[in-house]
């Protein structure tokens, strides 16, 4: 079965839910405690075991609270060959439709759409198995209940095939055994009938092989004599021609080898004549470069001369203006400094006021928050002595209805007798005395035992009938339900109730007024830093007077100190600005005398140094004409010109005669072709001996008789292979029957254990590793588990491993029953006690099972599982699902 859409509408407390699970795969259905995770199981289960109008109790319990409106549960979904959307709707406008779009389209409504889905289940699904296999909120730990489930049953005797017996199984088990022991011994060694026939078939199947191969390796010999024959020719004649085209390149290789010697002298020479030339143009250079820097020496001079005479009527003006920046900027910081101490003592007397305003404000606040507190701690000791909360008082109210409901049905349904006194009479009525005045009546309803006697004299006893009974029972019942939960809930009746939720809702109210209360006077401060500002502000003021450093009266008042400060520090900022103002003043006076100063300096060293440059440069003109004259020079760079211009063209035009029979083309080919003759030279050689050989096997064998040979001995393995094939028959059937009716109740045992044991191990080496192995019991359930040779009873276990063990249990059944259409598995908050290396290895097992089988699993702690690859989230809450 798989299950494709989920929809809930007005269920409990869920107004829409609507749920798509992956068809094949894994869902994971998160949200919060409370949101209706753990309703969806439990809605499949009422939709598929009660009709429409049914009034169980479970079904009862879906009902909103809040709202008079019916539950409804609709789901499609498939099972076996049907396509169907199945929906029913509970309490109000209670109804039920089934739509069946395959195999055959049907549409059916009430209780034929219950019955008819009733019968589609049964036919498809085993709901034992699917409710044993599926997990309940903290029953991870607990083993499936497994034994006698049809359906695994079935999938097991698929895959361990089934086993029967009879009545007469004991004389059929001695029969066969005669008929065993003609063929075998005690220990199932063959005896003479078999292994001499086999013995006798072996000689000759060997010597049949032998003539065979000789026959194929004559047959392979010819063929190959002729393929040689044809491959010697062809690549002889491709050899003669590769070796011509060899001869041809090595001959074009040669020339080229002449043209790049040629190309390298020419090359040389070209360097040669260029550094040459470099050397002259050099000198000439140099000569230049003396002209033109004796040159620019004198005129640097005169200059420098002319700068150095502008700057001295600057220098005499920037010693004076700094004089007098010194002087302003000494009587502007004296001022700044009077008028900070006299702002830094108003602003502390300006604080300390301040500070006494806010001590006895938030000293004032402290009181109402300890009477807030107070009052908080009554109302949560009233809340917590109740036990009535909305839910329970609506479930008091449901059961003292139902008894109502139940005493008038049983008053309406009861007989009703009337006794009328003639006289005045004394009467016991079940066993109580009773008065009765002339023409008074005494009425009583029949829906139980009652007695009415006259002492002495007359006693009538009144038996209901069976309808009455049965509903005197259940106004008993329901009664009795009524006073099971009024004494669970320490209250004496209904009224009882309703006044104690009143009080615990009198005192939550109270309880959310003072939080709110408590937050305003905490405000944005905790406790904790409330009492610490008191303390700070509380020493702060007491130890103000004695240091404080002005002798002048305190303000009277925050607001005069506040303004008495703010002109004083309004005077400081004054004084401080223009004392900043004559201090930059002096800094840029300063700055303005160093900077002539300097460049009156710079201006006498560069002079100087100017002047030693002329001078150098004058010396090494004169000595490099001693050296060569101007003219010698000139003649000296025309000649290395020509000189470099012809050794260039030589070399451009060796280097064209060279590219012209490209070189790396022409060494490429060369090459490849040696190799090419070289590899026909081998395979020719390779071939003569192999010609050789195979001319030299064919003179020596022969093929005189082989075939005639070969056929008449193959006749003859044939009669002993099919002599031997029907004595094995004999035996073999004598042996299956006789071992299968021997062993044929711990067969059926193992044909039902073994597979669900190997695919427990299977996935539980996954998460355990390749030492896990389970032992079962007979009834499928896990006696032990085993790893790295040690075997551990389940019960001994921890919580963490059962719980893994339970979900590994689940898994498998739901694999081993897929085959067969399967069931959805529905898992709730599993694996909560798994550690993280084995959570995230059980997401693998999850995962691995999801591809056969379709697994739902319900959590509040959605990161329990981000490890299942491919897993689909959705998210529920009580709006519906996203």
């Amino acid at each position: 079965m798989k299950l494709l859409r989920i929809t809930l509408e007005n269920y409990r407390g869920i107004e829409r839910c609507e749920l798509r699970p992956a068809q094949q795969g894994v869902t994971v259905v998160l949200g919060p405690n409370e949101v209706g995770k753990s309703s969806l199981p439990q809605a499949l289960h009422l939709l598929f075991q009660y009709p429409h109008d049914s009034k169980h109790r479970d079904v009862v319990a879906t009902k909103p609270v809040h709202r008079d409106v019916g539950a409804r549960i609709e789901v499609e979904l498939e099972t076996g060959p049907y396509h169907l959307v199945y929906e029913k709707q509970f309490h109000r406008q209670a109804r039920a439709q089934l739509q069946i779009s395959a195999p055959e389209p049907e549409n059916l409504t009430g209780r034929e759409a219950h019955e008819r889905a009733q019968q589609i289940l049964e036919e498809t699904l085993d709901e034992a198995l699917w409710t044993a296999l599926s997990v309940e909120q903290g029953k991870a730990q607990d083993q499936p209940a497994l034994k006698d489930q049809h359906w695994l049953s079935r999938a097991f005797d698929k895959a361990a095939g089934s086993a029967t017996s009879g009545e007469g199984e004991a004389s059929l088990v001695a029969h066969a055994e005669a008929e065993y022991g003609q063929y075998f011994t005690a220990t199932g060694k063959e005896k003479e009938p078999l292994t001499a026939p086999t013995a006798r078939l072996a000689d000759l199947e060997q010597e049949e092989a032998r003539l065979r191969a000789s026959l194929a390796a004559l047959e392979r010999d010819v063929e190959d004599t002729a393929r040689w024959k044809t491959a010697l020719q062809s690549d002889r004649e491709a050899f003669a021609r590769e070796s011509a085209e060899l001869r041809a390149l090595e001959d074009e290789l040669a020339a080229l080898r002449s043209s790049q010697d040629v190309l390298q002298r020419a090359l040389a020479d070209e360097r040669s004549a260029g550094s040459e030339l470099q050397l002259v143009d050099r000198d000439v250079a140099e000569r230049a470069q003396l002209v033109q820097t004796q040159r620019g020496a004198h005129t640097e001079c005169r200059e420098l001369e002319r700068r150095a005479r502008e700057l001295l009527p600057d220098l005499e003006l920037a010693r004076g203006r700094l004089a007098d920046a010194r002087a302003a900027a000494q009587r502007s910081a004296e001022l700044a400094r009077s008028a900070g101490d006299l702002a830094r003592s108003r602003a502390a007397d300006h604080t300390y006021l301040r500070d006494l305003h806010d001590l006895q404000d938030l000293a004032t606040r402290r009181e109402h928050l300890n009477e807030a507190e107070e009052q908080l701690a009554k109302a949560h000791a009233v809340e917590s002595v109740s036990r009535i909360d909305a839910d329970s008082l609506a479930e008091l109210r449901r059961l003292a209805q139902d008894v109502a409901v139940a005493e008038g049905k049983a008053s309406t349904a009861a007989a009703r007798v009337q006794v009328r006194a003639r006289r005045a009479l004394e009467l016991e009525v079940d066993g109580a005395r009773r008065e009765l005045e002339a023409d008074a009546t005494l009425e009583l309803h029949a829906d139980r035992s009652h007695s009415i006697a006259l002492p002495d004299a007359l006693e009538l006893v009144l038996q209901p009938g069976a309808d009455a009974a049965v509903l005197a029972a259940a106004v008993d019942a329901a009664r009795v339900e009524l006073r099971e939960r009024l004494h669970a809930l320490q209250v004496n009746d209904l009224p009882d109730a309703e006044r104690a939720f009143a009080r615990r809702t009198d005192a939550r109210s109270q309880s959310q007024s003072l939080k709110k209360r408590i937050a305003e006077q905490l405000r944005d401060l905790t406790r904790e830093a409330l009492d610490e500002k008191l303390a700070r502000l509380r020493a702060a003021t007491d130890s103000y007077p004695t240091r404080r450093a002005s002798n002048e009266p305190l303000p009277a008042s925050t607001t005069l100190a506040a303004t008495l400060a703010a002109e004083a520090e309004t005077e400081r900022r004054r004084t401080e600005g223009d004392a900043a103002e004559r201090e930059r003043e002096l800094r840029g006076a300063t700055e303005r005398h160093a900077a002539v100063e300097k460049a009156h300096a710079q201006r006498a060293n560069e002079l100087e140094a100017a002047m030693r440059r002329a001078d150098e440069a004058r010396t090494k003109l004169e000595l490099a004409h001693a050296r060569e004259s101007d003219e010698a020079l000139a003649g000296k760079l025309a000649a290395a010109r020509k000189r470099a211009d012809e050794a260039r063209d030589a070399a451009r035009a060796a280097r064209v005669d060279v590219e012209r029979r490209a070189p790396s083309t022409l060494e490429t080919r060369e090459s490849n072709k040696r190799h090419a003759v070289e590899g026909l030279r081998r395979r020719i050689d390779a071939q003569q001996t192999e010609l050789t050989k195979t001319l030299t096997r064919l003179e020596t064998l022969g093929q005189d008789g082989l075939a005639e040979r070969a056929k008449e001995l193959e006749r003859h393995v044939a009669n002993t292979r099919d002599e031997l094939e029907r004595t094995r028959a004999r035996a073999a059937a004598a042996r299956l029957l006789f071992e299968t009716l021997r062993e044929e109740r711990e067969r059926e045992r193992r044909a039902y254990v073994a597979p669900l044991e190997q695919r427990i191990a299977s996935l539980g080496r996954i998460v355990y590793g390749a030492t896990f192995q389970v032992t079962l019991e007979d009834e499928l359930s896990i006696r032990s588990r085993t790893l790295e040779g040690v075997t551990v009873p389940f019960e001994s276990l921890s919580t963490g491993a059962k719980e893994q063990l339970g979900v590994l249990t689940r898994l498998a059944c739901a694999q081993i029953v897929a085959d067969d259409g399967g069931v959805p598995l529905i898992l709730d908050d599993v694996l909560g006690h798994t550690d993280p290396e084995r959570l995230d290895k059980m997401s693998a097992v999850l995962r691995l099972a999801g591809k056969s089988t379709q697994l739902l699993l319900l959590t509040s702690s959605p990161e329990r599982y981000r490890g299942i690859g491919g897993a689909q989230f959705i998210e529920l809450n009580r709006s519906g699902a996203r």
